[in-house]
């Protein structure tokens, strides 16, 4: 490792000034900082974190010193890390993966096409359905795309039929899933 002096940083409008010795311009790209700034509301992530967010999304229960050992830091660091994370609102949850398949569960795309103007309104309607997972918006034939979870085709047509009767929607078309793929 190489010596270098301590830095001082001075925060001014919400942007972080860091001055470091004469010499370390020889070393910049051998030295990284990392420099949380909280600038607009919005965390800035370095590589580290994009790295510990890459590690909890393929297993979100994986002990923090699992992590560090995967990616050469240490569990202190990767539990401030997630920590600033979560406070910061990347991190919003944790969720279980169920094998559809094995419970009998039918997964179903619904695209959506809605007034102009009333997009917001129509997906805070669709997300009171507890049958509705998500809602994207997209760009193609549809306005939105809606993710549904049933335990039968019958409720798959209840809840088109819900979606259907939502104010502004125009028209929809469902796609049924006959089976779902992960990427690890």
């Amino acid at each position: 490792m190489i010596p270098f002096k301590p830095l001082r940083a001075a925060r001014l409008h919400g942007i972080v000034l860091i001055n470091v010795s004469r010499s370390a311009h020889i070393l910049k790209s051998y030295i990284r900082l990392t420099v949380y700034i909280l600038d607009s509301g919005c965390l800035k992530l370095d590589e580290t974190d994009l790295r510990i967010l890459d590690v909890l999304e393929k297993d979100a229960r994986m002990p923090f010193t699992a992590i560090g050992e995967i990616l050469g830091i240490s569990d202190a660091t990767v539990h401030i890390r997630v920590k600033k994370m979560t406070e910061g609102g990347v991190i919003t949850g944790y969720k279980v993966q169920v094998d559809e398949d094995l419970i009998g569960r039918i997964n179903g795309l619904i695209m959506i096409d809605v007034t102009p103007g009333s997009l917001g309104k129509v997906v805070e309607e669709l997300l009171r359905d507890s049958h509705v997972l998500e809602v994207y918006e997209v760009h193609g034939p549809s306005d939105l795309i809606a993710k549904v979870r049933t335990d039968t085709i019958g409720g798959l047509r209840e809840v088109t039929t819900r979606i259907r009767a939502v104010s502004d929607v125009t028209s929809t078309q469902v796609i049924t899933s006959f089976r779902t793929w992960r990427g690890s």
